[in-house]
């Protein structure tokens, strides 16, 4: 059984992660027709500058986060903040048992906006979006429901 992640930023790309191993696999569908895409999905990825970030549903129903080689249930998860100074963005994670910081410059919103279409500043920034879904007990609650 594998779990099936989407890519924050280019929908096109997709995790797998294998229950038994915890292989990650990346796929590139833009490049490879022949594979068949889920259009559903359990779990969210991508890059803060060097470091990989993936939060998912586990097979035992628990939310995971993964940043780099560490992989947190979102239960031993103290504090999750995001800050923003000039143009350098920090997501900080408190666990139980370790404190983790990554710095990153962020994407900024691209100015295709229109009366009927436009970006927040959690679309295009993973670290604020990931920040904001955890501080939130409702969109938790959404993400434990539906992924």
């Amino acid at each position: 059984m594998k779990i099936e992640c989407v890519r924050h930023t280019k929908y096109y790309e997709r995790l797998l992660i294998d229950q038994f191993s915890y292989q990650l696999t990346f796929i590139d569908y833009s490049q490879n027709t022949k594979e068949q895409k889920e259009e559903s999905f359990n779990g969210i990825y991508d890059y803060l500058g060097e470091h990989f970030l993936a939060l998912f549903k586990d097979w035992n129903h628990k939310i995971i986060l993964i940043l780099d080689d560490k992989w947190l249930p979102i239960s031993t998860i103290k504090n999750i903040s995001y800050r923003r100074n000039s143009n350098l963005d920090t997501f900080s994670i408190i666990s139980e048992d370790n404190a983790y910081e990554v710095q990153y410059q962020a994407d900024s919103i691209p100015e295709k906006c229109s009366v009927f279409w436009s970006e927040d500043d959690e679309d295009v920034n993973f670290g604020l979006w990931l920040s904001n879904v955890l501080n939130s007990i409702e969109r938790k609650k959404l993400i434990a429901e539906n992924w």
